[in-house]
């Protein structure tokens, strides 16, 4: 006698880690200036550590509660001072802004409330964000 079994697997969705630092003088610091979030999309939702700690203000968010994930650039005003120190040059100031580029993503909850992340890799960034609008869209079904 022969058992079958019919399952209604759906695909595991693997845990997903992300890194994602800013460049220097993106936020304001005496020293170094640069955030770096370590954010594990899971399968329900997603925590976020950020350093420094003063900018972790939500540690853990859950995809049904996304209202928006919106991504921009921001240039560090650390990279900015030095291409107006440099204009005498050419290359330069173009040098200096490439490398203050940074990627902003803002997530904003239902409620309103948001949280922003920085990433000075567009690819990484971009890559982060399809991955978390994916995550949402399966979260709604």
């Amino acid at each position: 006698m022969e058992e079958t079994r019919t399952t209604n697997a759906e695909p595991v969705i693997q845990d997903k880690i992300y890194r994602l630092t800013s460049s220097k003088g993106t936020v304001a610091g005496l020293l170094n200036g640069r955030t770096s979030s370590v954010v594990t999309l899971k399968e329900d939702g997603m925590t976020i550590i950020t350093s420094p700690k003063r900018l972790n203000n939500l540690p853990e968010i859950n995809y049904k509660d996304i209202m928006s994930v919106t991504m921009s650039v921001k240039m560090s005003w650390y990279f900015m001072f030095l291409a107006v120190f440099t204009c005498i040059t050419v290359i330069l100031p173009i040098l200096c802004i490439w490398m203050g580029m940074n990627q902003k993503i803002v997530i904003t909850l239902n409620n309103g409330i948001q949280t922003t992340m920085y990433s000075s890799s567009k690819s990484m960034a971009e890559q982060f964000v399809n991955d978390l609008n994916m995550r949402r869209a399966s979260a709604k079904i």
